[in-house]
């Protein structure tokens, strides 16, 4: 893996976060709409409670939606103004950015289907927080290459590593 594929997975992850949060955000407008337009005959029967309720859900999405949608553009912002620190430290070979770095496995059952979704998590020295949603076969590359730009990072997840991470974080920051 060169440095451009891994920067092109990085945009591919946020462009990936943007679209789920374009469609989260317009769950929660329909939300809105069906209540407001009178189009769904259920919802002008509902109590004073359960349309709070709904506004109240509607909310939470279209909140959730827009932060799904403001990070990555921010992402993209700070790669083209060259202020993204990971994307940076890729670029200029600085092996002591990422301190830490896991893969992170999501099980989903829906019925009988079964997914798995995985995700590289790096942690910086400046306490950031990077994710990379990757398929399967991607995360042994992406964990070589991550060792060959960052050989000194911890490589894994437990407690034990968390604790390094974090003293490693306070010996760096002072």
């Amino acid at each position: 893996m060169q440095d451009a594929d891994f920067l092109k997975m990085i945009n591919r992850s946020a462009i990936k976060m943007g679209i789920i949060g374009f469609f989260v955000l317009a769950f929660g407008l329909f939300m809105v709409w069906l209540f407001f337009s009178g189009a769904d005959p259920e919802a002008q029967e509902l109590g004073t409670a359960g349309k709070v309720t709904g506004f109240i859900f509607a909310g939470i999405f279209i909140l959730v939606g827009l932060l799904m949608l403001l990070i990555p553009i921010r992402a993209s912002l700070k790669i083209k103004q060259g202020k993204h620190p990971l994307v940076n430290a890729v670029t200029s070979n600085d092996p002591a950015y990422i301190l830490w770095y896991y893969e992170h496995i999501t099980h989903v059952k829906s019925g009988p289907a079964r997914n798995t979704a995985h995700t590289i998590w790096m942690l910086g020295r400046d306490k950031k927080q990077y994710t990379l949603s990757v398929k399967k076969g991607k995360v042994e590359e992406i964990f070589n290459y991550l060792a060959s730009k960052f050989p000194s990072a911890l490589v894994g997840y437990s407690k034990e590593l968390e604790t390094a991470y974090e003293q490693k974080v306070k010996e760096l920051n002072g």
